[in-house]
């Protein structure tokens, strides 16, 4: 239960190499299997994908992947792009990950890859024990995401700390990961370091934020791409994750610049967890979930997070970059333009691509480049205690378009025609959406459906009407961006918002004043029709059916 002192006892061990805590996705389709980490980096070519029970924990897992295939393989070495794109394009004409090299990693950090050890892996071993700087745990429940703890609403189930039931220990190797990742800011349990105590923390480093992950043809071509560029200077120490630091950090320090791979992908965690197992180690029975860092108002206002490799960025009129929200109701082609270019917005703001996708296609042969997909992680919560929805996607085969210098691809390009296209469909699809979802609103007032309160919240239809056109104007986006021959989107949004709108407003229709209503507010959407676009398929029929 919360709050009750905890000695540990003998502890158990969980070897995270050789335990089966992640399922692995087998290429011939047989069913999925469960497997360690030396198992999965050994038969990556033999997988077609692994992932862990909920996405916040799979989002965690490919940045862990990410750099377990830098270290074996050497590319978080590398001196400049050249010897980067060299090296990526010689592992993936070998197909596999070589057996001595994970063998070899493994074994060398044995002892930091158990999950219960004296360095238990990703936690801080200082939380327990007689002179523990976390004297009381945080119960099982905390650690455990969909569990209400302590006041906390109830979101997926009934569990509640008086009922603190055991996670098996493969299942929360997963909720350790999520909670590194996209824990909660605000209260915690108490922690006291090096003269410093405190009950609160930070969010976590990927909080409210959308992932986006490449997905090759096998798992060993998904973790090769997923390994970001990160020059090395002469004479640089590589950093080093937790596992392989001699000692734990200082709690009471401001989170590390983020130098190196491991410095981004796992060095900005803002929590401290440690997991108290059953005597066998087969569950956990308690976990203790607290503060890991500690930063001062000062270093807040002038400290810049390092940008996340795999996050698409808003970057301000000052310069200043905010990650891409999730928002499980903003289907993932809505940023496919934002994906795979920068783009310039209005008052000198602008999208910035993730950093991953700026030399990913360097040294690719085309069959690799034409075949990969990329994969959204998205978790869409606040920066506290409110998590609303974990969602993921998976978008077609669209690294085919991605190119690093767009500038330069020149005018008629098919390259540079398809990013045209995907451009103009984005913009289409967003003006046209806005305009569908006023026309909506506008007309439910206007008739008076409402009953004249005045009230200017969303109308009763709008949300289902919004989630068909969406629905809808996806399935033509992407037969648009596909289209070579396709010189733009044309009227198709238009003529899909039509068909939403007739549909949405049709059962009350027959109503005077909702007629006319309907008529009045449906000319918002012919504002965007155009007659000049040889892309139009529609014809001036459907415009004034």
């Amino acid at each position: 239960m919360a709050g009750h002192v905890h000695e540990r006892p003998p502890m158990p061990t969980y070897d995270l190499a050789s335990e089966p805590w992640i399922t692995a996705h087998p290429l011939s389709g047989s069913p999925p299997t469960t497997t360690g980490l030396r198992d999965l980096f050994l038969h990556a070519h033999e997988y077609a994908d692994a992932e862990l029970s909920f996405p916040p924990a799979s989002s965690g897992l490919w940045r862990l992947l990410a750099l377990f295939g830098a270290r074996i393989t050497g590319l978080d070495g590398c001196v400049d792009l050249a010897d980067f794109a060299a090296l990526r394009a010689e592992l993936l004409r070998s197909n596999r990950f070589d057996p001595e090299e994970v063998s070899g990693y493994f074994e060398e950090w044995a002892d930091r890859l158990d999950l219960f050890g004296p360095r238990p892996w990703l936690q801080d071993p200082r939380l327990g024990g007689a002179e523990a700087q976390s004297p009381k745990t945080s119960g099982i429940n905390k650690l455990s995401w969909g569990r209400p703890a302590g006041n906390t609403q109830v979101w997926l189930n009934h569990t509640s700390d008086l009922d603190p039931r055991p996670l098996p220990t493969a299942m929360a190797v997963h909720h350790l990961v999520a909670t590194l990742y996209y824990g909660a800011s605000g209260t915690c349990t108490s922690r006291t370091a090096n003269g410093v105590t405190a009950s609160n923390t930070a969010a976590g480093p990927l909080r409210r934020s959308l992932s986006f992950h490449p997905v090759g043809r096998n798992l060993f071509e998904s973790i090769i791409l997923n390994i970001p560029f990160f020059p090395v200077e002469e004479g640089d120490e590589i950093s080093e994750t937790p596992w392989e630091r001699d000692e734990p950090r200082d709690p009471t320090l401001p989170p590390e610049p983020g130098i190196g791979l491991a410095g981004v992908l796992t060095n900005q965690f803002r929590h401290a967890v440690l997991l108290h197992p059953s005597e066998d180690g087969s569950q956990v029975i308690d976990a203790t979930v607290t503060w890991g860092t500690r930063s001062s108002r000062e270093h807040q206002a002038n400290h810049r997070p390092p940008m996340d490799p795999h996050q698409i960025y808003w970057i301000n009129d000052e310069g200043d970059p905010s990650s891409l929200r999730a928002d499980a109701n903003r289907a993932v082609w809505r940023d496919l333009d934002a994906l795979l270019r920068d783009r310039k917005l209005a008052k000198g703001t602008k999208t910035q691509r993730p950093h991953l996708f700026d030399n990913l296609s360097v040294g690719l042969r085309g069959e690799l480049k034409n075949a990969v997909r990329v994969r959204v992680f998205g978790f869409d919560q606040d920066g506290q205690a409110r998590d609303r929805q974990w969602f993921t996607a998976t978008t077609p085969k669209v690294l085919r378009w991605l190119h690093e210098k767009p500038a330069e691809l020149g005018d008629r390009t098919a390259a540079a025609l398809a990013l045209r296209r995907i451009k103009e469909s984005n913009t289409a699809a967003e003006a046209v959406g806005r305009a569908l979802e006023g026309a909506l609103d506008r007309t439910w007032k206007d008739s008076g459906l409402g009953g004249g309160s005045g009230k200017s919240a969303q109308a009763p239809w709008t949300g289902t009407g919004m989630s068909e056109y969406w629905s809808a104007a996806e399935r033509r986006y992407w037969e648009i961006v596909h289209d070579d021959a396709a010189d733009g989107p044309g009227n198709t949004f238009v003529t899909v918002a039509l068909g939403v709108f007739e549909a949405t407003t049709n059962a009350y229709r027959h109503r005077p004043r909702v007629a006319e209503a309907m008529y009045r507010n449906r000319g918002s959407l012919l504002k965007h029709w155009t007659r000049s676009n040889p892309a139009d398929q529609t014809g001036d029929t459907e415009k004034t059916a």
